[in-house]
């Protein structure tokens, strides 16, 4: 016999933010997280803050007429971000996150496919699009697809992929790996190895020293 019950949950504000475009990368926040002022701290600094909390707590997730002026639609997307960075620092987001997977994989050849992880280098909105964070190589790449690429990294923050990485450490690539390097390409000419002190080989640790490459 089937449970009656199965299937009569109504639709929260979470079901509304991650069934945007590209925002289903997110976790789905409880409604009992936004009810603990505590979780709410940073998002106390954003402007109507009382108006969007409200919005956030209601039965039903926002009609097209509540969300029909960009600013108030961008308004709820930010708050819903800024709360997200804090939730997937929880006990309760990490394992969320973690049972949620695949966030696409490295695009570094000699990272060999591994997975990446949400990044932002920001805790403020509005200062760092979305990124993946790759734990081999531990270097920040731009997404791939163009439905994340001008995501807030707000939603993220820097913390979030380095606290999952020691939460579940066994489940990651050793730092570093047994040898004690990670694999490196190695330019050649004509079957020779390129010298170290040379100008193509030198730049390729500048280009690892200049995090404004990354942002």
């Amino acid at each position: 016999m089937e449970d009656s019950s199965s299937g009569d949950e109504s639709p929260t504000f979470a079901d509304w933010f991650t069934s945007l475009s590209g925002r289903s990368i997110y976790a789905k926040i409880p409604v009992t997280y936004f009810e603990d002022d505590f979780n709410l701290f940073e998002a106390h600094a954003l402007p109507n803050f009382e108006n969007l909390l409200e919005i956030v707590l209601e039965d039903d997730p926002p009609d097209d007429e509540m969300v029909e002026e960009p600013s108030a639609r961008e308004a709820l997307i930010t708050f819903y971000e800024v709360v997200h960075q804090r939730y997937i620092t929880s006990r309760a987001g990490l394992h969320e996150m973690f049972v949620r997977g695949e966030f696409g994989r490295c695009p570094r050849t000699l990272c060999h496919g591994e997975f990446v992880l949400p990044y932002g280098a920001s805790t403020n909105p509005g200062q760092a699009t979305y990124k993946l964070y790759c734990p081999h190589c531990q270097d920040v790449y731009f997404p791939p697809s163009r439905r994340h690429a001008k995501l807030d990294g707000v939603g993220f923050g820097p913390t979030f992929s380095h606290l999952l990485i020691m939460h579940y450490r066994e489940k990651f690539p050793a730092f570093p790996p047994q040898g004690g390097r990670w694999d490196t390409f190695v330019p050649k000419v004509f079957g020779f190895r390129i010298h170290h002190s040379s100008s193509m080989a030198c730049g390729r640790g500048q280009l690892r020293s200049r995090p404004n490459g990354y942002r």
